[in-house]
C-alpha cells in the first residue's frame, strides 16, 4: 500500500468515529506506520489538492 492510501484510510477511520481528525493524532500514527514526516507533508498536500480530505485549523475531514 503507498503512503497515500494509508494516511487516507486513518483519517477516514478517524473521521467516522469522531467527526474529525486531529493533525497531530494523524502524524504520530504515520510516525508509527514508518511514513517519514517529508513525505508525510506532501502526502496531505496531495490530499487537500486533490480534494480528498479539507483541512481547518488543526482538523482534517473528509470531503
Amino acid at each position: 500500500m503507498n503512503e497515500e492510501k494509508i494516511l487516507l484510510s486513518l483519517i477516514r477511520k478517524d473521521c467516522e468515529l469522531n467527526g474529525y481528525t486531529d493533525e497531530t493524532r494523524i502524524a504520530r500514527m504515520a510516525s508509527l506506520m514508518n511514513i517519514h514526516p517529508e513525505r508525510y507533508q506532501k502526502v496531505l498536500e496531495t490530499l487537500i489538492e486533490t480534494k480528498q480530505i479539507n483541512k481547518k485549523g488543526k482538523n482534517f475531514f473528509v470531503v
